[in-house]
């Protein structure tokens, strides 16, 4: 032990083990499950910036929609290529 070292409380098995579980997950992370989360996620994001562009009066309603929509599926598609062809 070194002089003013204290253990961390972290044991290396459960680290290990997390990691081997995190890996586990990434494993079993789908093509259909990558697109869901990056067409969810895209939607969240253009959502919120269409949202203020409507409340600063710099788009309509309807165009604000539409943009989302298509930064939507543009995401998914991406995603779903890139995922197909690397894995």
């Amino acid at each position: 032990m070194v002089d003013g070292v204290e253990p961390s409380g972290f044991s290396n098995a459960e680290n290990t083990a997390y990691v081997d579980g995190v890996f586990d997950q990434v494993a079993d992370n789908t093509l259909t499950d990558r697109v869901t989360e990056s067409a969810e996620l895209a939607g969240l994001v253009s959502a919120g910036r269409e949202a203020l562009a409507v409340l600063n009066g710099e788009t309509e309603v309807g165009a604000a929609g539409k943009r989302t929509l298509g930064t939507v599926v543009q995401a998914a598609t991406a995603t779903g290529i890139t995922a197909f062809l690397f894995s």
